[in-house]
């Protein structure tokens, strides 16, 4: 059901804010509307926030990854508490990452010096005797190995002095000297040979000394790696402090953004309550302080205040799915407990299998356990495992497991010494009646969407439109229902015919004599009358669209009797019979999978366009109060005290 709302004016002494912004986080009552004519700066919780989450980020890869079903509850006392330890954690996360980074960098810029000279650690000569020498000059570099015959020949035939080095990734290196007269010449020169030369190091050691050093350094640099990321496991370890202080900065940062308005002697937050906890909030208030006030006022008619859903545990979980379409809006009639209903049936019709339901009993009832979702998807995940229950029931119905079939009703007879049976229908042999059943299921769907119709225009009093937009066509279907029946089922009872046609008919005339009262001429009444007539072809289209119900049972069951014959069809040997249990998993976790999907999909189809285009607005935003949101951790417990 739709709670109505009111707006609420809280009146404090400016010296009490604080105070009461961290009581209505608490309480969760009040959705606060923004003050737009101030602004809060919350730079500096921000940027510390965006601090938290990438050292949680950074830590996350030495540390071990959180568990599936990890679960961490603080107490609402642990939560408010501000605790040094998580700041110095920070901080200390924080240097050991930056000293690891320098690490790493240093590593990688070392041996980028120690790759370029290494091929030319056999020169044992001190690069400064290279460079102080008046009337040569050295150079080192690398060529293509291929081309070692050329360069040597070269090399030898102008008497170059030269000694070949190792090999690298680079080429073969290689050491010359050339006169200072003939520098420029044969460097041109090998550079035809493909020489690239490389500078030489500006130190006073030998390059053998100087890759020697490198070395030691890249060790020590890997032992300092080394030892930092063992510092950082063990700080990854405390990784839920950091978490639970994410949450806590960024409910500062909500708590921060709550604007007042001020008078001469006072300040004051405008919100929305429901009327249901109006009291509630004054207590909450009163707690804080004695000198406080609280006005009340109802919403204008210009004004669309939020939406506040209250529902049963069954109920509200389905509030997802019409969520997905549009909230309603609060002058409306909330159509959760009728959508909870029909989507549960719908779903598990279309899986329609004990082996599934079961499935899915097993895997979301065990999800729900472990993983304790929060939010929205918690609510997904209740459909899910609701649903399991109706395709564990629509399966009995159809006497399917697995595709296999199982009347679970002789079984029981066995039993008994009876011979009962639990199969209604199949689907697979027994198409058309599904079908019928199928195209009647979506009549009394749509009957349900035009009788909320009805109620709706008698709250808002418009009791013409009632009997013109929506008795009238319920009349017209339940007429059809008469003589379909009597046409299918009863073909000797001929009064259902009777009685189908009046019905038809009475809704047929009310349609054409008021479909069109809004037209202030009578040529525009009769044209209306006539299109209300005509929209009947609408509504045949929409019947049809419940056929999907036959075409998705079906093809879960053929999908699932199909990978059971394909398994049959390769037991003939222990290769075969092992061969035929992957068939059985694959091919039903397939199908199990599909099934979900396409039920998910079209069961939420049936109810937006089928059966909300018959009376739902929409067009609204739900009640939020302003409240503490967890993003990391699970959970905040509260005591008996502070729950009070």
């Amino acid at each position: 059901m739709i709670v109505p709302v009111k707006k609420a004016r809280v009146f404090v002494l400016e010296e009490q804010k604080e105070k009461l912004v961290i009581a209505l986080q608490k309480a969760s009552l009040l959705m606060i509307i923004p003050n737009t004519a101030t602004s809060v700066d919350t730079t500096a919780e921000n940027a510390l926030l965006q601090r938290i989450n990438k050292a949680i980020n950074d830590v996350n890869r030495y540390g071990k990854k959180k568990s599936l079903f990890g679960y961490q509850s603080v107490t609402y006392e642990n939560f408010m508490a501000d605790d040094r330890e998580q700041l110095a954690l920070l901080e200390n996360i924080e240097k050991h990452i930056e000293d690891l980074n320098l690490a790493n960098n240093t590593i990688k810029k070392l041996g980028e010096h120690h790759d370029k000279y290494a091929p030319f650690r056999e020169i044992d000569v001190s690069v400064s005797e290279f460079k102080a020498s008046m009337y040569a000059r050295y150079h080192i570099g690398h060529f293509n190995s291929d081309d070692l015959e050329s360069i040597k020949g070269f090399l030898d035939e102008k008497e170059i002095p030269y000694q070949l080095l190792a090999d690298s990734q680079y080429g073969s290196a290689l050491l010359y000297a050339s006169y200072v007269d003939d520098e420029e010449v044969i460097a041109k020169d090998m550079s035809t040979h493909a020489f690239s030369e490389v500078d030489l190091p500006d130190i006073t050691t030998s390059i053998k000394v100087y890759v020697q050093n490198l070395e030691e350094q890249i060790e020590q640099e890997k032992a300092k790696v080394k030892d930092l990321e063992s510092k950082l496991k063990e700080l990854a370890k405390s990784k839920n402090l950091l978490e639970l202080y994410s949450d806590q900065v960024q409910a500062k940062i909500d708590r921060k953004t709550v604007n007042f308005a001020a008078t001469e002697r006072a300040c004051y937050i405008d919100g929305w309550v429901r009327v249901d906890q109006i009291e509630q909030l004054n207590e909450t208030v009163k707690a804080v302080t004695t000198d406080f006030d609280l006005e009340l006022s109802d919403p204008s008619d210009k004004e669309l205040p939020p939406t506040a859903l209250k529902n049963n545990k069954f109920v509200s979980q389905f509030e997802t799915i019409t969520n997905m379409f549009s909230v309603p809006n609060p002058r409306e009639i909330d159509p959760n407990p009728f959508v909870s209903i029909w989507y549960w049936i719908i779903f598990g019709i279309m899986m329609g299998d004990i082996g599934y339901g079961l499935a899915m009993l097993g895997l979301f009832g065990a999800a729900l356990l472990l993983l304790k979702p929060k939010g929205s998807f918690k609510k997904l995940i209740y459909v899910f495992f609701y649903s399991g229950i109706t395709s564990l029931i629509a399966g009995i119905l159809f006497g399917s497991f697995f595709g296999a079939d199982f009347d679970l009703g002789a079984i029981i007879g066995n039993v008994f010494g009876q011979q009962w049976t639990s199969v209604v229908l199949n689907p697979v042999t027994d198409p058309l009646i599904m079908l019928g059943f199928s195209l009647v299921f979506g009549i009394l769907h749509i009957i349900n969407g035009l009788g909320l119709k009805i109620a709706l225009l008698i709250r808002r009093k418009d009791y013409v439109g009632a009997i013109a937009d929506g008795l009238s066509w319920i009349l017209v279907l339940v007429g059809l229902l008469f003589v379909a029946g009597q046409m299918v089922l009863w073909p000797s009872i001929a009064v259902l015919s009777y009685i189908g046609l009046a019905l038809a008919g009475l809704g047929g005339l009310i349609l054409l004599f008021l479909a069109g009262r809004k037209s202030k001429n009578v040529f525009g009444k009769i044209v209306g009358g006539l299109g209300a007539i005509y929209q009947s072809t609408g509504y045949v289209s929409d019947i049809l669209s419940y056929s999907r119900i036959l075409a998705l049972s079906l093809s879960s069951a053929v999908i699932a009797t199909t990978m059971n014959l394909l398994a049959g069809m390769i037991q003939g040997s222990v290769i075969g019979f092992i061969l035929s249990l992957l068939v059985y998993l694959v091919g039903h976790v397939f199908n199990f999978a599909m099934g979900l999907l396409s039920a998910y999909v079209h069961a939420g189809r049936l109810q937006y366009i089928e059966f909300f285009n018959k009376f739902y607005e929409g067009e609204g935003y739900l009640f939020e109060p302003f409240a503490i949101h967890l993003k990391r951790i699970n959970e905040i417990s509260f005591s008996r005290e502070e729950r009070r």
